[in-house]
């Protein structure tokens, strides 16, 4: 009895225990406070903390397109996403927007990026969302892991637009 209790006890500890995630993402800024207008650059590094060659799907060749990589997410100082423009809305949902219609024209490359590797991308924010109203903006992307669906999230910065 004791033998299958323990046995049980193992098998739901190992069920309920999740698999490490196999990449981190860490944002960051180069500037962290900008003028209204200015462009509100941030830069991704995905970082493989596996033990094996991830796989790594990208929406673009060109390292300064990194939001087609990834999900951007912009909160404004009362915790509501920031309006979107056009293009942002469109990347986000797949949907243009009432009474728009906008095309996006891209490739897509795949590669492996060995463990302890990384993949560097740029994101134009205010390509994605309308930043032109002064206040403080925190910002995080998520990426989905291709093997098992998770949403792994980024850290959080915060960006202060003057005027």
């Amino acid at each position: 009895m004791a033998v299958r209790l323990t046995l049980l006890l193992l098998i739901v500890g190992s069920v309920l225990t999740a698999a490490p995630d196999k990449f981190s993402i860490t944002v960051s800024a180069p500037k962290a406070t900008l003028k209204v207008g200015a462009d509100v650059i941030i830069e991704v590094v995905l970082k493989n903390t596996s033990s094996s060659n991830l796989l790594y799907s990208s929406g673009s060749k060109r390292e300064d397109q990194g939001e087609t990589n990834y999900k951007v997410e912009v909160q404004d100082e009362t915790s509501k996403r920031a309006p979107e423009t056009a293009y942002g809305h469109k990347l986000r949902t797949g949907e243009d927007p009432p009474g728009q219609h906008t095309v996006i024209v891209g490739s897509s490359v795949t590669f492996e990026v060995p463990p302890g590797g990384t993949v560097k991308n740029k994101i134009l924010v205010n390509k994605l969302y309308d930043l032109s109203k002064p206040g403080k903006y925190e910002i995080h992307v998520e990426r989905l892991d291709d093997a098992d669906g998770a949403s792994i999230k980024s850290n959080a910065i915060t960006i202060t637009v003057e005027k």
